[in-house]
């Protein structure tokens, strides 16, 4: 996917962090740029992958919760279109 841009010209990629201490569900916080357009994304192997959220980040960080169980066990990503 393509990374987010700052001012400047730099290139940042968001980053995740996991939070699972539910057995039930887990949540992530992305470190987003605000008005723009992201996919949150996760595979079992790391060259399949599947959209479990789409979201435009309204600030910094994007929490996303209630993601399902079986996705526990997967890699995740954000990616801009």
């Amino acid at each position: 996917g393509e990374n987010a841009m700052i001012p400047g010209g730099a290139a940042v990629a968001p980053t995740i962090v996991i939070n699972s201490e539910n057995t039930d569900e887990i949540s992530l916080y992305v470190a987003t740029q605000p008005d723009r357009s992201y996919r949150l994304q996760f595979s079992p192997d790391l060259e399949t992958w599947q959209t479990v959220r789409i979201f435009v980040s309204t600030d910094s960080t994007f929490n996303a919760t209630n993601l399902a169980p079986e996705a526990m066990r997967h890699f995740f990503r954000a990616v801009t279109p």
